[in-house]
């Protein structure tokens, strides 16, 4: 019978205390982060992800406790990696930036008293999308607005995804690049036609995980 008990013991000694890991995930946006706030319960180790392709990046807290930063991250430029020190903060609010964007990087981590619930967004979430007709380009553009701060996806089957901080209520210009693939078919029916255009859905997502869509069609000239 104490074999057992002994092998439960060391299970028990392995979950980090205070480790609930429903901490929101840090990820950049091309050079800046997804999000200017994030949270976390106190004890959360927090985790930094990084997103797409190009220069590297990290996360490092602007405050310091002898000499050290109460926070930081490895700088990395694939994957993920845990922020270190999140775990062992108080509730409060903490800035933090990418010491390698310092200007363009920076944001904050609200870490709240454990059981806490995450914060409301206050309203309800509307996503609004338009076009103008446009030469057919490497880039379609496009404007977005939202009622709630938020991050956009942009997708369809002849653009890359492309990814947008939304302000709220604040008309936002966005960019999306044509697929290779889809630039001969396209330039074949303006040919033929005199006209084409290219279907783009868009989802806004708040930090609370609420979710709003709209589509467009991008119509295109020769």
């Amino acid at each position: 019978m104490l074999a057992p008990l002994a092998v439960a013991v060391v299970f028990c000694a392995l979950v980090p205390a205070g480790a609930s890991g429903v901490a929101d995930v840090i990820r950049n946006l091309g050079n800046s982060f997804d999000r200017s706030t994030y949270y976390s319960d106190q004890g959360d180790l927090v985790q930094y992800q990084y997103v797409g392709a190009g220069a590297p990046h990290n996360v490092r807290s602007t405050q310091f406790s002898g000499g050290e930063r109460l926070f930081s991250s490895d700088t990395i430029s694939t994957g993920a990696t845990p922020v270190d020190g999140t775990q062992d903060l108080g509730p409060g609010t903490y800035p933090f930036i990418c010491t390698i964007h310092p200007s363009q990087m920076a944001a904050e981590l609200v870490v709240r008293e454990d059981g806490t619930p995450p914060p409301d967004d206050g309203a309800p979430l509307t996503l609004d999308m338009a076009a103008r007709k446009q030469e057919l380009k490497k880039k379609l553009k496009f404007t977005a607005t939202a009622s709630v701060a938020s991050t956009l996806l942009a997708e369809g089957k002849k653009i890359k995804d492309a990814r947008e901080r939304l302000a709220a209520n604040q008309r936002t210009k966005v960019k999306a690049k044509l697929k290779r693939k889809a630039r001969n078919p396209l330039e074949e029916k303006l040919e033929e036609k005199g006209r084409a255009g290219v279907k783009v859905t868009g989802t806004a997502t708040t930090q609370s995980g609420a979710e709003a869509t709209d589509t467009i069609k991008v119509k295109l000239t020769d």
